[in-house]
């Protein structure tokens, strides 16, 4: 009893400091912790939970949550305030270890930040730092929903898989069996060859960026769908390359609504989520949200962030929206291998794919072969599954290991957080392996080439014009700059007004052939007038063709 009066005495000097601070969210606090101090108020009859309610009633929540987070990183520092000692506190409330240094810099104040979630060896520990929105002041935690973007191509590839094993489709298929309209696009692609990224279908997204569209939400499947199928190529004869294409997955949500019947949605709900235990995860039209986050991007030099909320309007590539807790109920499934999960869709699950020559694919972006859904990676006897997502204002990243019962999850509603980085930390952590040695080649200095050459004004004159692009259904009106083109667009994607942009700082890297950035223009310069011929846009989508269809003016 002594002891508690002398702790009591001791905590009442920090307790007045609080409750004199000049920030409203300490005084807050400390009129809190002297309630609780003496177990009554110390000016009239009012509970705490009193108190709280109407300090948040009165709008100084956000000023009550950084004053707590400034407490919690001292309470981590010193491991004691207050008279209080043993474990400190996780961003998830719960007694557990300092928090992860990789998460610390978005505990700061009030923005936006990242959930994670580590999955083994022997418990799930969460950890949070961040809010999901920034207005009202709402942290993130494990049971925050995000947009998971690219890591959504996982459960695609489930859902494809769980149709292959009942037997109601087959690897070998070829995928214009399924969407005949897409013929052009597919070409003689199989299924295998989709869920490979070996099939060489040009990217969607990049397609809809081309002809205009800033914003993915308000473009729908029937919309996509008639811009693939005006599509009258790959980018490469499937089977004999490897290139990462969200045109892919998108056609094999199509693939999935044909042989099943119902969307992709619908099938992911009933035959993956629900078995799995993940209440709050759902491809986007599914279900509505409970608790999403708001996605965020930096103001550029300005400090702050402004909300970067563009979703998109079809799944398959993306549109998973879930939870740290969700994916630890999903890595719980596929450890036990119960529902959704079988020995043999858990083997196809991990199988790599192959070219046609029988050679093993490796995807360019990940430098690994790529699974169904996942880049797979060799680590001593064991493998490594890790996949990661980008949207306007998301970061994703899910790894695990295929022996070692380990994964770790990041999902971040910041467009500037390296969710990939943070999540292989994490599992480096979790595995209580050594840093990964530093390469000394990639610190030696290299050959600078001579940098590449500005076209000629007048080769960017005699190009210029207007050009017809089928597989768009869009006219590109090009006029010379001081070192590129401006260009309006007009296409079905585009009806109020003409899309504009600029295709500034080209060069030319062949004879042939401007560049800037991943955008590259081929041109005929031995024509009678020289034109563009085709527009690449990185490797995702090549050889768009292009026909001049205006006069030319020297006649």
């Amino acid at each position: 009893m002594l002891q508690g009066k002398l702790q009591r005495r001791s905590q009442r000097p920090v307790v007045r400091a609080l409750r004199e601070s000049d920030d409203p969210g300490f005084q807050v606090v400390g009129r809190f912790l002297e309630c609780e101090i003496h177990r009554h108020p110390p000016a009239g009859p009012i509970s705490t939970s009193h108190l709280m309610r109407s300090a948040l009633d009165s709008g100084l929540r956000p000023r009550i949550e950084a004053a707590l987070d400034r407490i919690r990183r001292h309470l981590i520092l010193t491991g004691a305030l207050l008279g209080f000692g043993g474990p400190s506190m996780s961003a998830a409330g719960g007694p557990d270890q300092a928090r992860d240094d990789g998460l610390a810099r978005f505990a700061e104040g009030v923005q936006p930040g990242c959930a994670m979630g580590i999955f083994g060896p022997e418990k799930t520990r969460y950890d949070s730092a961040g809010y999901a929105r920034l207005a009202s002041a709402r942290r993130l935690d494990e049971n925050t929903q995000f947009l998971a973007a690219s890591t959504s191509k996982q459960f695609t590839a489930l859902a494809v898989l769980t149709l292959i094993d009942e037997g109601k489709l087959k690897f070998e298929d070829p995928a214009r069996r399924w969407v005949p309209e897409l013929a052009g696009a597919v070409g003689d692609a199989t299924v295998a060859e989709l869920l490979h990224h070996t099939a060489g279908v040009r990217d969607h997204v990049n397609l809809l960026f081309l002809v205009g569209v800033e914003a993915l939400a308000g473009v729908d499947r029937g919309r996509t769908l008639a811009l693939m199928a005006r599509q009258q190529r790959t980018n490469f004869p499937s089977g004999t390359r490897s290139q990462y294409s969200n045109g892919n997955y998108f056609v094999l949500a199509e693939i999935v609504r044909r042989v099943s019947g119902t969307p992709l949605e619908t099938f992911a709900a009933d035959r993956i989520f629900t078995p799995a235990g993940m209440t709050r995860s759902y491809f986007l039209g599914g279900a509505e949200p409970v608790a999403l986050a708001d996605g965020h991007q930096p103001q550029g030099k300005q400090p702050g962030f402004r909300v970067a909320n563009d979703r998109p309007a079809t799944n398959g590539s993306g549109g998973l929206v879930t939870t740290v807790a969700d994916l630890s109920r999903f890595e719980q499934a596929f450890r036990a291998v119960t529902m959704p999960w079988n020995p043999r869709i858990k083997a196809w699950f991990l199988t790599p794919g192959t070219l046609r020559s029988g050679e093993l694919a490796i995807l360019p972006e990940f430098g690994t072969p790529y699974g169904t859904g996942v880049g797979l990676t060799a680590v001593g006897d064991d493998l490594q599954m890790a996949h990661g997502g980008g949207a306007e204002g998301f970061r994703s990243e899910y790894v695990r290991m295929r022996d070692a019962p380990i994964g770790v999850a990041v999902l971040c509603n910041r467009l500037d957080a390296d969710a990939s980085a943070l999540a292989l930390e994490a599992l480096r952590i979790a595995r209580n392996a050594s840093p990964p040695p530093s390469d000394p080649a990639a610190r030696a200095p290299t050959r600078a080439d001579a940098p590449p050459k500005p076209p000629e004004p007048s080769l960017l004159r005699a190009v210029a014009g207007k050009y017809r692009v089928e597989e768009l259904d869009a006219i590109f009106d090009i006029t010379p700059t001081d070192n590129g083109f401006e260009v309006k667009i007009r296409s079905p994607f585009t009806p109020v007004s003409d899309y504009t942009e600029t295709w500034g700082g080209l060069t030319m890297e062949e004879p042939d052939t401007l560049k800037s950035g991943p955008l590259r223009i081929d041109l005929d310069r031995h024509a009678e007038r020289p034109r563009i011929v085709a527009l690449s846009f990185g490797r995702r989508v090549e050889g768009i063709a292009f026909q001049r269809v205006d006069a030319d003016p020297e006649k």
